[in-house]
């Protein structure tokens, strides 16, 4: 069974520790949703195992395998994929251009069989949006691309960064369904997810980071009715932006 192991993993920049010393593991099948108030290191937590972040210490692995010196290429081809908060779309390019950026670790035949493969996924959504900029789609529509580029690899570990920011009630239930069907194809999920209602409804297990620190960690479903959680989502006066059930409206500010 595919596993995802993070140990005493601290991730920073020039210097500073922004993840100190957290270790997770994460299998096939089920989703762990990070959650913790702004600049708790969540987001900078995924930079580090894919490798957009410098680890300082500490290590993750895929089944075995060390990611921490690897280049992109080798993460992505050792079953990891990432999907951003800002979803790194390019406005000039199509949909099926994006879904071939995504093959770019593949041969071509195999890469073209991919491509042709995630464009049927989400309803065949994909496919009926191939020949479009990706400029002219909604919030809901550039979050699947960006999900569906990342899928074109066969990763069995997925990283998502925010992956309902800025998007409707509709849209958000949309992509948490998704979520879900990714799990019950066997990959291992790790979110990171503002709407601490919607992640924990959605996830299997949950970690709360302070600091980079994880301060809760526990069985979603319980979390979720443990009214103590928000003391762990509230840091220097600060409460966690998005726990409403609501979601955040597309084109709101974060």
């Amino acid at each position: 069974m595919t596993e995802l192991r993070i140990q005493d993993l601290h991730v920073g920049y020039g210097g500073d520790d922004i993840v100190d010393g957290v270790s997770l593991t994460i299998e096939g099948g089920e989703v762990l949703v990070v959650l913790g108030h702004n600049a708790a290191g969540k987001s900078t937590l995924l930079k580090g195992v894919a490798g957009l972040a410098t680890c300082t210490s500490g290590s993750a692995q895929i089944d075995g395998v060390v990611l921490d010196r690897l280049p992109t290429p080798g993460r992505v081809r050792a079953g990891l994929g990432y999907v951003p908060a800002d979803r790194a779309l390019f406005d000039g390019l199509t949909v099926r251009e994006h879904l071939v950026i995504g093959a770019y670790t593949l041969g071509r035949r195999e890469g073209r069989a991919r491509v042709a493969a995630v464009e049927q996924r989400f309803g065949g959504a994909l496919g009926r949006l191939r020949n479009t900029s990706v400029q002219g789609l909604s919030g809901g529509q550039k979050q699947l691309v960006a999900i569906g580029r990342a899928l074109v690899a066969s990763p069995r570990v997925l990283l998502l960064d925010e992956p309902t920011i800025g998007l409707s009630p509709a849209v958000v239930t949309a992509v948490m369904a998704t979520i879900d069907e990714l799990r019950a194809e066997g990959l291992a999920l790790l979110v990171v997810e503002q709407n601490v209602t919607t992640a924990l409804g959605h996830a299997d297990r949950a970690v709360v980071l302070t600091h980079g620190r994880i301060t809760l960690e526990g069985d979603a479903a319980k979390l979720l009715e443990d009214d103590s959680i928000g003391a762990h989502l509230v840091a220097d006066g600060d409460r966690l932006e998005a726990t409403r059930d609501d979601g955040n409206a597309e084109g709101e500010p974060r």
